[in-house]
């Protein structure tokens, strides 16, 4: 079974960071795909007062990224956050799992969330 959830550790977010040459910051943030130890994608991001998502693993893997970005618009939405953006990094695999709302500002749809899965098909 794949289990989605945030990591809370601070040490393991940085890790992560680290592996892209991101700066880890206070609002920094990381959700995990896992099936029992081993990890079968991510997303970075950061998160004030807008989610920004700084990465998406994997991007072969539709249904997979798009359960992970949707688990990560959910931290957003917890966190009463109602604007996110995406990093240019990730532009095409949010494009092909239709979650762009606006392109020219990488506005997500986060609206979406409560959709099903359009781009996976």
């Amino acid at each position: 079974m794949i289990h989605l959830e945030p990591v809370s550790d601070r040490e393991t977010i940085a890790d992560y960071f680290r592996r892209f040459d991101l700066q880890m910051s206070d609002d920094a943030g990381c959700v995990t795909a896992m099936s029992n130890d081993e990890i079968l994608g991510f997303s970075l991001y950061r998160a004030d007062k807008v989610m920004t998502v700084l990465r998406l693993s994997p991007s072969d893997d539709l249904l997979l990224a798009d359960g992970i970005l949707r688990s990560t618009l959910h931290v957003a939405v917890q966190k009463g956050i109602v604007d996110a953006y995406y990093d240019e990094a990730i532009a095409e695999i949010c494009k092909k799992l239709d979650f762009v709302e606006e392109p020219r500002t990488r506005r997500l749809a986060i609206g979406k969330l409560f959709q099903s899965c359009h781009g996976c098909n």
